[in-house]
């Protein structure tokens, strides 16, 4: 099912892991499993972000092919709707995403999920994004791209990027390219990202804010997304990103979307029932219940390589994008479940293909007022 408003769009397909209530559009009210994974195949990277929390995890490893197939074919077979390819590493640097292979019956591992009515997104940092384009499957048939840019200009992306000067203008022309080859069609979304450290300064003043939208605008991508790095700031965080946002409201933003992610911690006191409807999976083939403990493989059993959820305790990340739905599944979960769907779907219906711009309703994402 897609959604469509504009030139832009952004469906079921994206899940929780770019607005964390369309989990709602998934029927979650019944039984539980897993809906969505999120896949960090690879270990390796081809940038070094000087905020990034999984280098520390890294193994130079990467999920070997024939477990992969595995849990995909499980994960198929019992009711999954969506993956998400990210990282931990570069998801790119695992060619098998866009490559066929001889495991995955002689197909790319993205066509075997589409074949299987799988909605696939990627999130890159698009060095490496010209290699979709010459795949065994369309790029239409992808469902969002979203290139973790975080700069507007070469000097500040080989700076926080470690990368060299001449990556930014490949990632922007690959950005560039891709909208060429999605042409008139409504899919895949394509947005890019920015990582906000409201203490250095990095995109956080208003002047890089004007640069971004002037970036955005020039690209015509459906949607810019700002989140805060992980902090033990929390209360500076939260006012930082209110501060960013009313930066974004005074902006003309012409068809592009900005969704502003409040800052949210999980509560260790609750218990998580998030765990058993998403998963992550990656860093040497293990298991975890969401991209924010990465690396935490004591929260479920390693035995299986298989798609089970789990509902967790004692989760101490300082940071979740899932924290307010948590409450909603916690309390009163049948009144706040359907409340919340029927004006998510009502919204979608009005206005298109999501409706946070206009009608906004995702208790994580600041209302992004219509430019």
């Amino acid at each position: 099912m897609d959604y469509k408003h504009g030139n832009n769009i952004v469906s079921k397909i994206s899940a929780s892991q770019l607005i964390p209530e369309n989990l709602l559009l998934y029927d979650i009210e019944n039984t539980p499993h897993i809906y969505q994974v999120e896949i960090d195949p690879i270990d390796y990277c081809n940038h070094n972000c000087e905020w990034c929390f999984t280098a520390d995890f890294r193994h130079d490893k990467k999920i070997p092919l024939t477990y992969l197939k595995n849990y995909l074919t499980t994960f198929c077979n019992s009711g999954g709707k969506s993956v998400v390819f990210s990282g931990g590493g570069e998801p790119l640097l695992y060619k098998e995403i866009y490559f066929a292979s001889s495991e995955f019956d002689n197909k790319s591992v993205c066509k075997f999920l589409i074949e299987n009515e799988i909605s696939v997104g990627i999130i890159t940092n698009g060095h490496l994004l010209s290699n979709l384009f010459d795949s065994d499957f369309s790029i239409t048939d992808l469902a969002f791209v979203r290139v973790s840019l975080d700069a507007t200009n070469e000097i500040s992306h080989s700076k926080l990027h470690d990368t060299n000067k001449i990556s930014y203008s490949k990632i922007i022309n690959n950005i560039k390219t891709l909208m060429k080859l999605r042409s008139n069609q409504f899919t895949p979304a394509i947005g890019i990202s920015f990582v906000v450290d409201s203490i250095n300064n990095i995109n956080f003043s208003k002047s890089q804010i004007e640069d971004i939208n002037k970036l955005a605008c020039n690209l015509n991508v459906d949607f810019v997304q700002f989140k805060h790095i992980h902090t033990f700031e929390k209360e500076r965080a939260i006012e930082s990103m209110k501060i960013l946002h009313s930066y974004c409201v005074e902006m003309n933003w012409n068809e592009t979307e900005f969704w502003v992610q409040t800052y949210t911690s999980a509560n260790s006191s609750l218990q998580c029932l998030i765990t058993q409807y998403i998963q992550s999976i990656g860093n040497q083939s293990k298991k975890f219940p969401c991209c924010h403990l990465f690396g935490r493989s004591e929260f479920l059993k390693q035995e299986e390589f298989l798609p089970k959820g789990k509902i967790i305790s004692n989760c101490d990340s300082i940071v979740c994008r899932y924290s307010e739905m948590n409450k909603m599944l916690l309390n009163n979960f049948e009144e706040n479940i359907m409340n919340h769907k029927e004006k998510l779907k009502t919204s979608i219906k009005k206005f298109g293909f999501h409706p946070y711009r206009y009608c906004p309703t995702a208790p994580d994402i600041l209302e992004p007022f219509k430019s």
